[in-house]
């Protein structure tokens, strides 16, 4: 009886020395991200400004943004370019990590001028794209490709596809940067016993690599659509939400609110979140479905 009634005062204390080492994150978690987001979720039933007091408003404030054709555009715009940019990110650094993941003094150096972007703030990535693009050498490649002149900036077609490229450009070596990682971290054996065996370096990829690598993959994917969702430095440097709205996201949207009234801003925010968590779990789904086929 004794030494059962020890084992578990043994067992408790070592969950209480854990708890206390977890207790300064745990402080830290709850003061910047729990109580912010109950925060939200409460503001976005009021309606409150700076200068004013909180009157309660019910959904009105949910019902003022899902009818706003401005935020559905701005929906669409974020949808758009999450699926660009998950699709053109994910594969883009696969294939760029597989390239790098050999040794030698180029493959270092080219390394280098792929990481070294993630150095600059969206300030200066935006001002540097501005640049290029308002009647710099981008803009003037671009209208000797399409043979006609045009204003890249001012062209609803081309703005879009210029916040994914200026995007795709600053942030492609943290994917990089993962895979090579995941890469490395593959035994060295597999690949050899693949080339005992004959196998081509596609099927190796397709065989070995690529289903070891589904873990990080999936990781990436998920990483990448958070990060589309919380979009607003880009554009807002770059293009400025335009032309004639194409560019805009619900985090422009929300800022635009902020001072004239918050719960209105909040709701869009708890909006955001729940259609951020929404498309994650649904690509966490179709991804965990198709596992057979990787």
């Amino acid at each position: 009886m004794f030494p059962v009634k020890s084992k578990k005062i043994a067992n408790l204390k070592h969950n209480m020395v854990a708890w206390l080492y977890l207790s300064p994150f745990i402080v830290v978690y709850a003061t910047f991200m729990v109580y912010p987001l109950v925060r939200g979720i409460q503001l976005s039933f009021f309606h409150k400004t700076f200068f004013s007091g909180y009157n309660f408003a019910g959904f009105s404030n949910y019902i003022g943004v899902l009818t706003d054709p401005v935020f559905i555009q701005d929906i669409f715009n974020i949808l758009y370019f999450t699926v660009a940019t998950v699709l053109i990110y994910t594969f883009l650094s696969l294939i760029i990590a597989n390239i790098f993941n050999r040794k030698g003094i180029l493959t270092y150096i080219m390394r280098s001028f792929v990481i070294a972007p993630l150095v600059l703030s969206v300030s200066v990535i935006g001002i540097i794209w501005q640049l290029l693009f308002t009647s710099g050498p981008g803009n003037n490649l671009i209208s000797f490709i399409i043979g006609k002149n045009v204003q890249v900036l001012n062209n609803p077609s081309f703005a879009m596809w210029l916040i994914i490229m200026a995007t795709l450009w600053w942030t492609l070596g943290s994917n990089v940067i993962i895979f090579l990682a995941g890469l490395q971290s593959i035994p060295s054996e597999y690949y050899e016993a693949a080339k005992l065996d004959g196998a081509s370096d596609v099927r190796t990829f397709f065989s070995i690599t690529l289903p070891l690598l589904r873990p990080l993959i999936i990781v990436v994917i998920i990483l990448q659509t958070i990060a589309s969702f919380q979009l607003f430095g880009q554009p807002y440097t770059i293009t400025g939400g335009g032309p004639f709205n194409t560019t805009a996201t619900p985090l422009m949207y929300i800022y635009g609110y902020l001072t004239t009234n918050i719960g209105f801003a909040s709701a869009a925010s708890v909006i955001l979140f729940l259609m951020m968590l929404a498309v994650s779990f649904i690509e966490l789904f179709v991804i965990s479905r198709r596992k057979e086929e990787w």
